[in-house]
Formats: structure tokens, C-alpha cells, sequence
């Protein structure tokens, strides 16, 4: 219980009976009901949209060949609500809150994890790969009204000659392959008018006859300042630079609170590519990895584990946020303090410790920006899940980036 009774957060103080606060985030002022009653499915911190705002969740259909199983709650209203059957597939709608979730997709050679997304006008997705012995398809929502999606794809030595446009109308799946064939490396920039779209990039591997696993990149983000959360130091960066010159990037290590420089870390993308660099010059301390670069850039990091095999990239800088955990999964983060949770239970996560939470939706409130994902791990078999931002905060960044 010693976890359960911690809910000192920066901005309140959290009781044990239900209540009302309101705290301020970018963009303006949110009404937080908190429900911590035995009888609450899930007790939570959640935020109240205004009511004119619906909120549009999306979540990736189920892959060919894949068990797909997933968890989903209406974070908003006077209660949490848990969501029945299938998600796979589904669109949520919520006019005060949001809907959150994720699916899990498994196949004998491994397991992938993809949130349910709310649509976004930009999306970068890195990286995949179509050379022999990988499979990569584009996974694209049912928009609210037809669009068309602007497209535009990177590989390791430059451009992608491509359609530029793709009319969506229904929900789309994309052989990557046939756009882009034979790249070993490959990110793609979408862009959609009116609401935006929801997208994700299954991969999968075969070595001869053999899977080697499957997985699901969500959306990354163009920035100078990557964090990544390592789930282990043995692992490959690709930096992708959209920009028609070259950049200069810079990796540094996260250990104990500190970031320090990794060896051979230093290196120029050339413009118009995808860089990729082995992390053999990290401490087997590190729990963290900083890209930082002199021009925006998308950054991620890939692992295998035994046949399988995941692919991480950063989160937006936040002090809160949310993570569905379809199955029991281990914390990591790039942070300076202790992190609450808040979902099935109460938990704290503080840096150097390991923390695992069990299958739920669940929210997290650190006292300072914080890069918060989580993995499901085993012998053979590793998928990495990425927090996802309160409607509001998407909201607010979404204006940032787009002024």
C-alpha cells in the first residue's frame, strides 16, 4: 500500500475519497475528476475535455495472420469506463475526455503493441524496411470524411521517388514494397487536411522460411531533441533528415540522471536520408538515449530479442500522459524524479528501480518533463508501447508545431 498512499503530485494533492481539481496545462485550464472508490473499475486521474470538443480515437485493424486481443477505457465523465470485446479495428468517440487503448498483435515469432491514435495532422513514421526477408505495410485509419494524404518517403541514400498522394476513404492497407522496394532502412512523412488521420507501419522479418518477428511503429516526432527510453543498450539508432542539407547530430548516453557523450556518437546525416548507427559505445547503465541535432530530425531505435524484435522512438517531452498495457509490462523512462501511476492500482516509478505494471490503462504525472514508455519482454519475445498525450496536451502541441 506504501505506492497506493503516495498521490503527492506537483500540482495537488490527491486524497483518498473522490474529488475535484483544476490544474493548469499548456493551452489552458483542466477539470480533474479523481474516483478512487473500491467499486471504480479502474481507479485514475483523468481529464475533462470541453464539451464542444469530440475526440476521435482510432485503433490499428487487425494485421493478416495475427491474433490481435487489446484493452481499452473512456478516460472522462464522472467514471472511467472499460471498454467490451474487440478493439481491434474500432473508432472511439468521446465528447468530454478521450478513449484510450491499445492493440496487441502476436504471432508465433513474436508480439507487437500499437496504441489506439487520435488523428494528427503530420505523422512520421521510421523506420521499417522493404529489402529481402522484411515485409512492411502502411496501416491507415477510416477518416472522419475523405482525404487525401500527402506521402513522402526517405531511405538510406536519399528521396523516395513515390506517388505523392494517396485518396483515403475507407480504411487503407499499403504495401510499402511496391512504393519503395529494396530499402534497408525507410521513413515516411504523411500529411492530412481537415481533422488528420490515423496511422501506424507494421514490419515484419523472415530469415529463409523462419519469421523473425513483427512489429508496429506509431508515430514519431520531428524535432533537434530526441529521449529515448532503452529497454537495453544492444541496439541500432537511425536518424532520418528530411532537409535537403546535411545536419550534424550528437548522442549522449542517460545514466543515473546524467547524460554523457557516447563514443563515436558524433556523426552528419547527409540531407535527404536515413542514417543508421549501432549502439556499441553505450554503458550497460544506460536506460536512456539523448539525439540531439542542429535541424529537426526523426529518431528511433530498434532491438531484437531471441526471433523478435522492437523499435522505439520518442516521445514528446511531458509531465503527464497515459499508457495502455494490453499485457504485465516494465517501465522505462528517461526521467529526473519519480513518476505516479495511476490506473488498476497506484504505483511510483523512480529512476533506478524496476517497476512493472499489470494489464490496464494508466496514467502518469512526474513533477518535470519526462519520456515515459514501457515494454513487454521475455526470452524470446520483446514489443515496445509508447505513452500517448491527454487529448488537451495533443491539442496544444499540435498547435506548436503547426505555428
Amino acid at each position: 500500500m506504501a505506492d497506493a498512499q503516495r498521490g503527492d503530485f506537483a500540482v495537488m494533492r490527491i486524497v483518498r475519497k473522490v474529488g475535484v481539481a483544476l490544474f493548469t496545462i499548456a493551452g489552458g485550464a483542466a477539470l480533474v475528476y479523481f474516483a478512487p472508490t473500491p467499486a471504480t473499475p479502474m481507479d485514475t486521474v483523468h481529464e475533462q475535455a470541453p464539451t464542444n470538443i469530440t475526440h476521435v480515437t482510432n485503433c490499428l485493424a487487425p494485421p493478416q495472420g495475427a491474433n490481435t486481443s487489446g484493452i481499452a477505457w473512456r478516460l472522462g465523465g464522472d467514471s472511467p469506463e472499460a471498454v467490451s470485446g474487440q478493439i481491434s479495428g474500432r473508432r472511439f468517440s468521446a465528447k468530454t475526455g478521450m478513449y484510450a487503448g491499445a492493440s496487441q498483435i502476436s504471432l508465433p515469432s513474436g508480439i507487437a503493441v500499437a496504441p489506439c491514435l487520435l488523428p494528427q495532422n503530420e505523422l512520421w513514421l521510421a523506420t521499417t524496411a522493404t529489402s529481402v526477408g522484411n515485409s512492411a505495410t502502411l496501416h491507415i485509419a477510416k477518416p472522419e470524411a475523405p482525404v487525401e494524404v500527402s506521402l513522402e518517403m526517405w531511405g538510406a541514400t536519399g528521396k523516395v521517388d513515390a506517388p505523392q498522394t494517396i485518396y483515403v476513404s475507407d480504411e487503407r492497407q499499403i504495401d510499402l514494397a511496391s512504393l519503395a522496394p529494396d530499402e534497408d532502412a525507410l521513413a515516411i512523412h504523411l500529411s492530412a487536411p481537415g481533422r488528420g488521420i490515423s496511422a501506424w507501419v507494421e514490419t515484419r522479418k523472415q530469415k529463409g522460411t523462419v519469421d523473425k518477428g513483427v512489429e508496429v511503429a506509431s508515430p514519431s516526432l520531428l524535432q533537434k531533441v530526441h529521449s529515448i527510453a532503452l529497454p537495453t543498450v544492444a541496439g541500432t539508432l537511425y536518424v532520418v533528415n528530411p532537409h535537403g542539407t546535411a545536419v550534424k547530430v550528437h548522442t549522449f548516453s542517460y545514466q543515473k540522471g546524467v547524460f554523457k557523450p557516447v563514443s563515436s556518437g558524433d556523426f552528419t546525416v547527409d540531407g535527404d536520408s536515413v542514417f543508421a548507427l549501432p549502439l556499441g559505445g553505450i554503458s550497460e547503465d544506460a536506460t536512456g538515449l539523448k539525439v540531439q541535432a542542429d535541424a529537426t530530425v526523426v529518431a528511433a531505435v530498434s532491438f531484437e530479442r531471441g526471433s523478435d524484435f522492437a523499435l522505439a522512438s520518442a516521445p514528446p517531452a511531458s509531465q503527464v500522459g497515459i499508457l495502455a498495457v494490453p499485457e504485465t509490462a516494465r517501465v522505462i523512462a528517461v526521467a529526473n524524479g519519480p513518476i505516479e501511476f495511476s490506473g488498476p492500482n497506484y504505483k511510483t516509478f523512480r529512476p533506478g528501480e524496476k517497476l512493472v505494471l499489470e494489464r490496464g490503462v494508466w496514467q502518469w504525472k512526474g513533477a518535470a518533463n519526462s519520456f515515459v514508455s514501457a515494454v513487454v519482454e521475455g526470452e524470446n519475445k520483446i514489443a515496445y508501447m509508447p505513452s500517448v498525450l491527454p487529448a488537451q496536451k495533443q491539442e496544444s502541441l499540435k498547435l506548436r508545431v503547426n505555428n
